[in-house]
């Protein structure tokens, strides 16, 4: 008895498929949604097979992402301990309040894609903790270059393009919204 691969926009076992489809996908098995949506993600539609918008966005590292990752390396120096989990909004606290506005972009996490820093992930009430890596220390003392971009889908890094840069090249860059979004 072979069984029949379940059609885009029917029903099985009772439960409707879930999404809404484009017409051209009603009936359209679960494998020809997953092109459609292949084809269309880096300009960013709504997925047929959830209904979530789905783009894969292509991120630059910024003078604010690599201030804050200045501000986590000297908080790591000043306890003498580059394993420890450090909660970034209490350092930022005591920054001065120019100073606090250019690292409070909460994009200290998104260097994660870079493996410049880790995120504590693990039990409740642990947001904002944050350590550097190996790898962020040696970018952070000009040892380390990383490719200028990473690609992001639905919070997952799906790898780094463009050419190198080292801490010095990002200071002035500014995040653009625009060209996130036309990316």
């Amino acid at each position: 008895m072979s069984r029949k691969k379940p059609k885009f926009g029917s029903e099985r076992d009772g439960l409707a498929v879930l999404g809404e489809a484009p017409h051209a996908l009603q009936g359209k098995s679960f494998v020809e949604a997953r092109r459609w949506l292949a084809r269309r993600i880096r300009i960013g539609t709504h997925c047929p097979l959830c209904n979530g918008f789905a783009k894969i966005y292509r991120r630059k590292i910024t003078g604010s992402m690599a201030a804050s990752l200045i501000v986590l390396y000297f908080e790591h120096r000043r306890r003498r301990s580059w394993k420890s989990w450090i909660h970034f909004e209490t350092v930022t606290a005591s920054l001065s309040r120019k100073a606090a506005l250019r690292v409070r972009s909460r994009m200290l996490s998104v260097l994660r894609f870079w493996k410049l820093v880790e995120c504590k992930t693990k039990g409740e009430g642990l947001r904002g903790y944050f350590r550097i890596t190996p790898a962020g220390r040696r970018f952070v003392e000009e040892k380390l270059r990383v490719r200028r971009s990473a690609y992001i889908y639905n919070n997952y890094g799906l790898g780094l393009d463009g050419g190198k840069v080292g801490i010095t090249d990002v200071m002035g860059e500014k995040f653009d919204y625009e060209e996130l979004m036309l990316t």
